[in-house]
C-alpha cells in the first residue's frame, strides 16, 4: 500500500490549526476585556495560526492529490528526501568539483583579472562614510538585541541580510567596513556564478568578458557592494535561483524544485520585493519546460503546484519570527515609501519608471561603452531569437512581463534600486551577443575585442577610484561630512549641548555620535540647558531653513556647514 500517513497527519494539523485561529478570534470578539493589552499580540498569535493552518490544509489536500493520481505524495517525498540528500550533496559536490576540474585555462585568464580588478574597486569603496540608510539598518536592527533583527518597523530591514551583518559584527566589530562585509562578500560571489553561468553554457557566451567586466566595473553594483543594504545579496540569491531553474528544465526532480522554492523564500525574506525576480525566472522556467515539451498539465500538477505551495510555507517559516516580533503582517504589506498609485498613474508611468531607473543604473558608465553594450545587447536578443535559443531570447522578456505582472497587483512603482538584479542578465545577453559577432572570426581578431574589452573594465574602475565617484553618489541618504562633523564636535561638546540636524543627515550623525562614544545620541531628548549646534546639508536646506537666532560658523565644507548658536 503506497504511503499517505504523513500527507493525513499534514491535513488533519492543518484543519485542526484553521479551527483554532477560527477560535481565537471568536475569542478575542467576545471576550476582549479578559485580554486587555495583551489582545493585539493574541490577534497576530491568532493570524499565524490560522496562515499556517490554511498551507498545512493545502500541502495535505495535494499530497493526498497525488495519491489518487499516482504522482509521489508527501509521505513519499520527504522520505525519499531525507533518505537520498546526503548522496545528492555529495554527489552535486562531486559534479561540482569535477566541473571546475574541466573548466580551460584560458577561461580563467579572462576571468581573474576582473575577479582582480573588482574586489579592488570594491575594496576601495568599502571604508567610505555610513550612509544614512545603512546607519539606520545598524542602529535600529543590527546593534540592539537579537529580536530587533526581526524588527520589520522600516523597509530598512532586509531581514536575511540583517541577519548576517548581524553574525559578522559580533564576530569583528562594529566598524563600517565590517557592517558593510556581507554586502562586499556578496559582491565578490555573484562575479563567481556569474563565471560559472558562463561555463555552464560555454558555447554560446564565450569567454564571458562582458558579463565579468559588467559586474566588476558597473559603478551602480559597485555601490551596492560597498552598501550594507541587501541588493549584492538579492543579486546572489536570483542568480542561484537562475542557475538552478536551468538545472531543473534539464532534468525536472522533486528535490530540485524544493530547493528552488528554498531558494525563493530566501529571496522574500531578504525583501518582499524581491517577488519581481522570482516571479520573472519562474515564468521563464515555465516557458523552457513548455518548449521541450512538457504537458501543460504535468506542468500545472508536477510542477507549479508544488512550487507554490512549498515556496509559501517556507515564506511562512521564515517570516514568522517577523510578524511576531513586528506586531502583524501591516509592517511589511505596507511600505509607506513606497506605496501602491492607481491604474490610471500606474500603467502610463511604469516605462517612464523604467527609464529612470536606466540612467540610474548606468550613471557614470561613458557613452561610447553604453552604445556599445546596447548594441551587444540587441545582438544577443536577436541571434538568441534568429537560432532559438530560448534559454537566452527569453529570460529577459521573462523576468520584465514577471515584474511588470507583480508590480501590477499593487500598482506599485519601485525605487531604481530594485531593478539592480537585471544587471547580470543583461549582461549575460551582451556576451551572447559578442560571441555571435566574433565566432567566426580569427583567433587573433577575438583576442584583440576580449584585450580590449577587460582594459576598458580596467580603466573604468581605475576612474572610478581616482575621482572617488562611488563615495560621492548621494542614494541611500548619503552625508560624507558626517564623520567630519562629530570629530570636529567631539573635544568640545558638553553634556546639555545639543545637535540639530536636517532629516537625510541626521542618521549618519547619529551612528557616527554613538561611534565615538558621544554622551547622547536621541536628538528629541536633548538637553538644551548648554550650547545649540546646526548641522546643515546644503543641498537640502540653509541655515535659515532651521533658525532665525544669531549664529557663528564653525566649519563649512562641500556639502556641510556646522553652525554655532551665539548666546544673546
Amino acid at each position: 500500500m503506497r504511503r499517505l500517513w504523513f500527507d493525513i497527519a499534514i491535513f488533519l494539523s492543518g484543519a485542526l490549526l484553521v479551527l483554532a485561529g477560527i477560535l481565537f478570534g471568536q475569542f478575542t470578539t467576545l471576550f476582549p476585556k479578559v485580554l486587555g493589552s495583551f489582545a493585539k499580540r493574541f490577534d497576530i498569535i491568532r493570524n499565524v495560526v490560522f496562515v499556517y493552518g490554511a498551507l498545512l490544509t493545502a500541502l495535505g489536500i495535494y499530497g493526498f492529490a497525488q495519491w489518487k493520481t499516482d504522482g509521489a505524495t508527501i509521505t513519499e517525498f520527504l522520505n525519499k528526501l531525507a533518505l537520498n540528500s546526503p548522496k545528492k550533496i555529495s554527489q552535486q559536490i562531486r559534479i561540482f568539483v569535477e566541473f571546475n576540474h574541466n573548466i580551460p585555462v584560458h577561461a580563467w585568464l579572462w576571468f581573474l583579472p576582473l575577479l582582480m580588478i573588482g574586489t579592488t574597486l570594491f575594496a576601495y569603496f568599502l571604508s567610505q562614510p555610513m550612509r544614512g540608510d545603512e546607519a539606520f539598518t545598524f542602529l535600529n536592527y543590527v546593534n540592539k538585541n537579537i529580536w530587533n533583527v526581526f524588527e520589520y518597523s522600516a523597509p530598512n530591514n532586509h531581514v536575511l541580510f540583517t541577519i548576517l551583518v548581524k553574525i559578522s559584527t559580533l564576530f569583528w566589530g562594529s566598524e563600517p567596513v565590517i557592517i558593510r562585509l556581507p554586502a562586499f562578500m556578496a559582491g565578490i560571489l555573484n562575479l563567481f556564478l556569474v563565471f560559472y553561468w558562463v561555463q555552464i553554457n560555454k558555447p554560446t557566451l564565450g569567454t564571458g568578458v562582458i558579463s565579468f567586466s559588467g559586474m566588476a566595473a558597473t559603478p551602480y553594483f559597485a555601490l551596492y557592494a560597498t552598501n550594507a543594504r541587501g541588493y549584492t545579496l538579492i543579486i546572489t540569491l536570483t542568480l542561484l535561483l537562475a542557475i538552478f531553474w536551468q538545472r531543473y528544465i534539464m532534468s525536472p526532480s522533486q528535490p530540485r524544485l524544493f530547493f528552488l522554492a528554498f531558494l525563493s523564500a530566501l529571496i522574500l525574506l531578504t525583501m518582499p520585493s524581491g517577488a519581481i525576480g522570482v516571479a520573472g525566472l519562474f515564468m521563464w522556467a515555465m516557458s523552457g519546460l513548455l518548449l521541450r515539451p512538457y504537458p501543460f498539465r504535468q506542468i500545472l500538477k508536477n510542477v507549479v503546484l508544488p512550487y507554490a505551495l512549498w515556496s509559501a510555507f517556507l515564506t511562512a517559516i521564515f517570516y514568522t519570527p517577523v510578524i511576531i516580533v513586528s506586531s502583524g503582517v501591516a509592517a511589511i504589506t505596507e511600505n509607506k515609501f513606497v506605496q501602491g498609485a492607481s491604474l490610471q498613474v500606474f500603467l502610463p508611468g511604469f516605462l517612464p519608471n523604467l527609464q529612470k531607473a536606466f540612467v540610474e543604473i548606468t550613471r557614470d558608465i561613458p557613452t561610447t561603452i553604453l552604445v556599445f553594450c546596447g548594441f551587444l545587447f540587441l545582438a544577443g536578443l536577436y541571434s538568441s531569437w534568429k537560432n532559438k535559443d530560448w534559454a537566452f531570447a527569453l529570460i529577459f522578456p521573462a523576468l520584465m512581463i514577471g515584474a511588470f505582472g507583480v508590480l501590477l497587483i499593487g500598482t506599485v512603482l519601485p525605487y531604481a534600486r530594485t531593478w539592480i538584479y537585471l544587471i547580470p542578465f543583461a549582461l549575460i545577453l551582451m556576451d551572447y551577443g559578442l560571441t555571435s559577432i566574433v565566432k567566426n572570426r580569427p583567433g587573433f581578431i577575438r583576442s584583440v575585442s576580449h584585450t580590449a574589452i577587460v582594459l576598458s573594465g580596467a580603466f573604468l574602475a581605475l576612474s572610478l577610484m581616482a575621482n572617488n565617484t562611488i563615495a560621492k553618489y548621494p542614494d541611500t541618504s548619503a552625508f560624507p561630512e558626517a564623520k567630519m562633523v562629530v570629530e570636529y564636535l567631539k573635544p568640545i561638546f558638553k553634556e546639555g549641548d545639543s545637535i540639530h540636524v536636517t532629516n537625510t543627515a541626521n542618521v549618519p550623525i547619529e551612528y557616527y555620535l554613538w561611534y565615538y562614544g558621544m554622551p547622547e545620541r536621541d536628538f528629541s531628548t536633548m538637553l538644551e540647558t548648554g550650547t545649540r549646534f546646526y548641522v546643515v546639508k546644503k543641498s537640502h536646506y540653509s541655515i535659515e531653513d532651521m533658525t532665525d537666532k544669531p549664529v557663528r560658523l564653525l566649519l563649512d565644507f562641500e556639502n556641510m556647514a556646522l553652525y554655532e548658536r551665539i548666546k544673546e
